[in-house]
């Protein structure tokens, strides 16, 4: 693990015609891949399409990955990952930009969508995927894998899948990538109670009763803490349930392993107040963080971008910046720009690259990230 401390980015920065619920009719955002070479239009410095009436054509980026390396992020945590995509750019950019990236099993590879698919051929696959050029080991981009996100939630729960997953994933590591590197493995969770004491808690007494004694590849080891919090700094620092403690310091107590804020801030819908809310959030993360290395990996903000698909929703209103009306131009494909086409016709696919502009939280966000909090 890197004793960098890490000012995180959650990242799903889709466009305005992006919908989840019908994205898999697509070919452009198929898997909600956001990290697809398809998708370079958005996070990238520049793109090309391979087919279609823009083949050939040079389109300028977005450029999200160096956005935020301008707003001081140096990982990037993402959701989905379809394995058939190819993410070599993705990768390759943000090593380029020192910013290292969480690399996701996505819930449909747990069961949490219906049957999930064959867990070796799951597994072997994204391993695959998550290589670097040779084949031998992760992508040096990569700090570490996430599985699942939180599927303690009911309607998420998969079929028993997460532990068994999660030790055949350390099993079958180097019989895909010879050298891969032992990088921690996580398992985002809700801040819920659920019938514990505190958040996360009973979640985290199941799934590590069968994990945190695993010595395969230094599972045991390699464990991460990946809470989803919305909580004050005080709660999470100061006073958690009235102990006069920090929630932090009771889990670390309690696991002995390092947490890793997978998703933390404040919906500018829920209190007005939120700015200062997500600045006592990261300022003091970062100050603990700083003086309990072994306790307290980093944050990773929610999120870049508001979720085009929850507009004026409290879900839909974390983001440091927004989808605006205005259009930089849409990128048109065809066919042979996919990898895969499951079905859907991929000739006449077109996306619109939007552009951003900052909520009031943004500046806050970048000002911590890009200061050393004394």
């Amino acid at each position: 693990m890197t004793n960098e401390y890490l000012k995180g980015m959650c990242y799903s920065a889709f466009p305005m015609s992006y919908d989840p619920s019908t994205a898999n009719k697509t070919c452009i955002f198929f898997g909600s891949d956001i990290a697809s070479h398809n998708l370079m239009p958005l996070w990238g410095s520049s793109f090309t399409p391979k087919d279609g009436p823009d083949k050939n054509k040079l389109f300028t980026g977005r450029n999200d990955i160096l956005a935020m390396r301008k707003m001081g992020v140096n990982l990037i945590r993402l959701y989905d990952w379809d394995p058939r995509n190819d993410h070599t750019d993705f990768l390759d950019y943000c090593h380029s930009n020192r910013i290292k990236v969480l690399a996701p099993v996505s819930n449909y590879n747990l069961g949490a969508y219906g049957t999930p698919p064959p867990m070796d051929e799951s597994i072997k696959n994204l391993l695959k995927s998550f290589g670097n050029n040779k084949g031998t080991d992760y992508h040096p981009a990569i700090y570490g894998i996430i599985i699942g996100s939180e599927l303690d939630l009911p309607s998420e729960m998969p079929q028993g899948y997460l532990a068994k997953y999660t030790k055949r994933w350390v099993e079958l590591e180097k019989d895909v990538l010879s050298n891969a590197s032992k990088l921690p493995i996580g398992h985002p969770v809700s801040f819920a109670k659920h019938n514990g004491d505190y958040p996360c808690f009973e979640f985290w007494d199941k799934l590590l009763e069968e994990l945190k004694h695993v010595t395969t590849n230094d599972l045991n080891k390699r464990l991460i803490l990946c809470p989803h919090t919305y909580n004050e700094a005080s709660y999470l620092f100061g006073n958690a349930e009235g102990t006069f403690r920090g929630w932090v310091d009771i889990a670390y107590d309690k696991y002995q392993l390092p947490i890793l804020f997978c998703e933390i801030g404040c919906s500018r819908l829920v209190r007005p107040d939120y700015i200062q809310v997500v600045a006592d959030q990261l300022e003091k993360s970062h100050t603990y963080g700083k003086d309990n290395k072994h306790k307290l990996l980093g944050t990773c903000f929610f999120q870049f971008c508001d979720k085009v698909w929850m507009l004026n929703t409290t879900e839909g209103s974390f983001g440091a910046l927004y989808n605006t009306k205005a259009t930089h131009y849409f990128v048109k494909y065809g066919a042979k720009d996919f990898s895969h086409t499951d079905g859907n016709n991929c000739k006449d696919q077109s996306l619109r690259v939007s552009a951003l502009d900052i909520n009031p939280v943004y500046n806050t966000v970048k000002l911590i990230y890009t200061c050393d909090i004394k």
